[in-house]
Formats: structure tokens, sequence, C-alpha cells
């Protein structure tokens, strides 16, 4: 090797030995200040008071408060629900109190009457049985109770009477008409 050379191996290596004596101190320091850090954060002598920050002495202040119940806006396991009837005083109409006749016409008089709509029926299937030569279709339709298997001709609880059966519909008939149901 040539003397420039050396020159040269000597300057690379007083250059890294500087560069990593540098790096060296502030990695120090860092570590130093995250070793502070860690001991701030570990366990205490009892009684030695730690500043608290503003935000958490605000939280325990709210803890120490006693809590309220929230107070219910409507039930949400209650369906529909019952409305109060107006009493017939309300209702413009006079009525001795302890009159049972006169407080069944005033109930009466003030009862709107809906009709009944029945049970709402859903066709849920349609299965075919061989009969000899002719295929015999059976409806399956809900109530939403009870699974009802009915061909043409059977009877429904609502006075429905089962008119037709097809492979995707079913007729059914009652006073007041006739109904399809189709699968859905």
């Amino acid at each position: 090797m040539s003397g420039m050379q050396w020159r040269l191996v000597a300057l690379v290596g007083i250059l890294g030995l500087s560069a990593g004596w540098g790096l060296g101190d502030r990695i120090g320091a860092a570590r130093e200040a995250r070793n502070q850090q860690e001991r701030a954060a570990g366990p205490r002598p009892l009684g030695v008071e730690v500043p608290v920050a503003p935000r958490a002495q605000e939280l325990r202040l709210r803890l120490q408060r006693p809590v309220e119940a929230p107070s219910p806006t409507r039930n949400p396991f209650v369906f529909g629900g019952r409305t109060a009837r107006p009493s017939a005083s309300l209702s413009g109409g006079t009525v001795a109190p302890g009159n049972a006749a006169s407080d069944a016409a005033a109930t009466d008089a003030d009862a709107v009457l809906v009709p009944n709509p029945g049970p709402v029926l859903s066709l849920s299937g349609i299965a075919t049985e061989r009969s000899g030569e002719a295929a015999v279709l059976t409806a399956m339709i809900s109530d939403g109770q009870t699974l009802h298997f009915v061909k043409a001709g059977d009877a429904l609880p609502g006075g429905y009477t089962v008119v037709a059966v097809s492979a995707t519909q079913v007729t059914l008939r009652d006073a007041s008409g006739d109904t399809t149901l189709k699968l859905k």
C-alpha cells in the first residue's frame, strides 16, 4: 500500500470514530430521557403527591357525583300500548255514577268498531304428491302461529276456504271475496 492509501484509511477511520462518538452522545441522551420517564411512571413511595392533569381531575370529580337514573321516554318491550278511554263526563254525556246501564251505553257510543282482519296468512311452500296418474298439490300456509297443510276444498282459520292450489300460488275465498297467496 502506498502512503496515499494509508492516509485515506486513517482519515476514514478518524471520521468514523468521531461520527460514532457524536451519535453515541445523542443516543445516550435519548436513553437517559426515556429512563427518567420510566422512573416517573413507575411506583412511587407512599405520601408523595403527583401532579394530576386537569382532565384527570375533572374525571375524578365526575365519578364522585351520584349517578342519576335516566327517565324512560317509552317502553321498547310494549308494542302499541293501550290508550285511556275518555270518560262519559269528558265526552259531553251526563252519566250518573254507579248506573251500570248508562255506563255501558256511554262506552258503546264512544267505542269505534274496527273489523277483525283475521289471521295474516302467508304461503310457505307447495308439495306435490302422485296419486295414480294425477298430481295432488298440497299448500303449506302459515298464520304466524301454525303451519297448515291444505288442499283444494279445505278450510282455514278466519273463515277462509282453499279454492285452488297451483304450482306457484293458492287461491282462498272468504266472505269478502277471493284472495291469492303467491310463493316468494
